[in-house]
């Protein structure tokens, strides 16, 4: 990645383990609080900074305003590049002035901004060309097909190269025949294009990178959470954990039929399925009844999880319009069935500080948990979807990490 904005050094954002602004130039190390939030579905990084207004010269102040750009720096690493959107001073006469600086990564313009309805989408054009003719005028310069650099810059400690992954180059997706909704947001319109050839949009933390691209449940555990009871064990890391596993809402299997088939499921010519790996049912005569309907398979879930064992089969029958090929309506079924996977195992985790084996914290990364509570007994690992650093009085700095199944995210 081409490092773009101002240029970060040692001297210019000192290594304290806690999160550094960098607002045109000028570098802010004292925060009374501040929290940054990254979730991997969410377009836009969000994050506030609390400043006593005491700690700030004449030349600080004068940086915060609306629209400066704005580096979030974590041990010499740059986390998110972004736009300021917003300082506001209070004032109380007990405490004095403090100022709250708000904003959003660099990818929040295409949030923000809608397609010109001007714009024409050939259906012999590819993926490629609509996300240049979107994001071209809104900086986009690069797109990546993995997230190993963004990663490795975010980290601070490489694990990989950049590398062409399975499946299909983004160049051979056609897009037949595309276009907007009325009033529908730029980055909205990509996304929902993007998702039916199975890839997801995001911001790499560099501006003008945008990675397009699956998430990686095939890597190596790049950390390790524990919370055990055994007597002299070494190594605990959680202060707060959360962990639910839910049998709701999870169909044992999911037929789904496409656009403009020929009616209803049992006549339609495009049709496909798939069998729900986090529920031990026998789905035999559902899948008997339509002998002519392809499955789809779905990554397995890790040997951790003990699948729901069900008496009868739960089948869910959907329709999808906007699926026009048999590619596409494959993968409409791995993303509906991924969307319930989803509930079916969520944790959340608390710890201090923001990194964890000499590694920043990271989404799209692999996590060990070794988590021995009575009423979860979970060894094995678990998919980061989100990150939440934070730093305040009472508690200090913390990371609050969201995990999910590996292979339970599909688009």
């Amino acid at each position: 990645m081409t490092q773009q904005g101002p240029s970060l050094t040692s001297a210019t954002v000192p290594v304290t383990g806690e999160l550094s602004l960098l607002v045109n130039g000028v570098s802010f190390t004292r925060f009374l609080e501040y929290e940054y939030t990254e979730d991997y579905l969410s377009p836009s990084d969000t994050w506030e900074f609390t400043i006593a207004e005491k700690e700030l010269s004449t030349e600080d102040a004068a940086a915060l305003q609306p629209g400066s750009t704005v580096q979030l720096v974590l041990n010499g690493s740059v986390q998110s590049t972004g736009i300021l959107d917003e300082p506001v001073s209070d004032v109380d006469r007990s405490s004095g002035t403090v100022v709250r600086v708000a904003g959003r990564d660099w990818f929040s313009v295409a949030v923000d901004a809608q397609v010109d309805p001007q714009l024409r989408f050939r259906p012999s054009m590819t993926v490629v060309d609509l996300l240049n003719t979107l994001f071209g005028p809104l900086g986009v310069t690069v797109l990546a097909e993995d997230n190993i650099l963004n990663q490795n810059v975010i980290t601070g400690s490489p694990r990989g190269t950049p590398s062409t992954k399975k499946g299909k180059p983004l160049k051979s997706f056609l897009l037949h025949q595309e276009k907007p909704y009325p009033n529908e947001g730029t980055y909205h319109f990509a996304s929902r294009i993007c998702q039916r050839f199975g890839v997801w949009i995001r911001p790499a933390g560099t501006p003008g990178t945008l990675v397009v691209a699956k998430p990686d449940f095939e890597q190596q555990p790049r950390y390790g959470l524990q919370h055990v009871y055994s007597a002299g064990s070494t190594g605990n890391n959680v202060e707060r954990g959360h962990f639910a596993r839910s049998r709701k809402e999870q169909p044992s299997i999911i037929y789904a039929s496409g656009f403009g088939a020929g009616g209803d499921f049992a006549k339609s010519s495009l049709r496909s399925g798939i069998v729900n790996p986090v529920v031990n049912a026998d789905n035999s005569a559902v899948i008997n009844a339509y002998p002519s309907v392809r499955l789809v398979t779905i990554p397995a879930v890790t040997a951790a999880f003990s699948p729901f064992v069900e008496g009868n089969p739960r089948p869910a029958f959907l329709y999808d319009s906007e699926s026009h090929t048999q590619e596409q309506l494959d993968n409409y079924v791995l993303r509906e069935l991924a969307l319930r996977m989803r509930k079916a195992l969520s944790a959340r985790y608390e710890i201090m500080g923001h990194m964890l084996g000499g590694s920043n914290i990271c989404v799209d990364t692999i996590v060990n948990v070794n988590d021995q509570r009575k009423t979860v007994q979970w060894q094995g690992p678990l998919w980061v979807l989100g990150r939440k650093f934070s730093k305040s009085a009472k508690d200090g700095t913390r990371t609050v990490m969201d995990l999910i199944l590996p292979g339970a995210l599909q688009f």
